[in-house]
């Protein structure tokens, strides 16, 4: 293993020039754009098959119980901003989740009555209830609350393979919890 760290550092460098064009090629080739969408925008992406989750071999199977799906629309109701949700744009039309596919899928069943809330610790009073189950004003504030997306566009002659592009961002993203 240490051969092969020294082999990465024993490479010839290229020119200071030649590094400089290098980035600035792949700067062109690579943006993101930002955004905040609404958790009904969302569920409308979702259903029209605009934002399709990613089924990535590197990603672990990960499904969030109904305790820690409701506490993502409790945050919501509390005003906690969650983290943005990471797409990767696959054309002009379809996006792919790449990290925050439990969120997305939590409000894509909750807006569609799939689970009743539940161990929720400040808004108790809702515990038991389905999205269909609320007042309308907590429920517009539920469907109205804005959460942040990146969207990673990469040029179709950028040299990267998109799937390792996808697997190093998620990795990045989320490099505390993979062991």
């Amino acid at each position: 293993m240490m051969s092969n760290d020294l082999s990465l550092i024993s490479r010839d460098r290229l020119p200071e020039k030649d590094l400089n064009n290098l980035y600035e090629s792949r700067l062109r080739d690579k943006l993101s754009a930002v955004d905040n969408v609404s958790a009904l925008h969302i569920l409308h992406l979702v259903k029209s098959g605009r934002l399709i989750y990613n089924l990535a071999p590197y990603k672990p199977s990960i499904t969030w119980n109904v305790i820690q799906k409701s506490r993502l629309i409790e945050s919501f109701l509390l005003g906690i901003q969650s983290p943005p949700l990471v797409l990767y744009q696959l054309d002009d039309e379809i996006d792919e989740v790449v990290d925050g596919e439990q969120r997305v899928k939590s409000i894509v069943n909750f807006l569609t009555n799939n689970f009743k809330l539940e161990g929720l610790k400040l808004w108790h009073e809702l515990n038991g209830m389905t999205y269909e189950d609320l007042p309308s004003r907590i429920k517009e504030h539920i469907t109205t609350n804005r959460l942040q997306t990146t969207t990673v566009l990469i040029n179709s002659i950028c040299n990267f393979d998109p799937e390792v592009i996808k697997q190093t961002t998620y990795e990045r993203l989320n490099h505390w919890r993979i062991t």
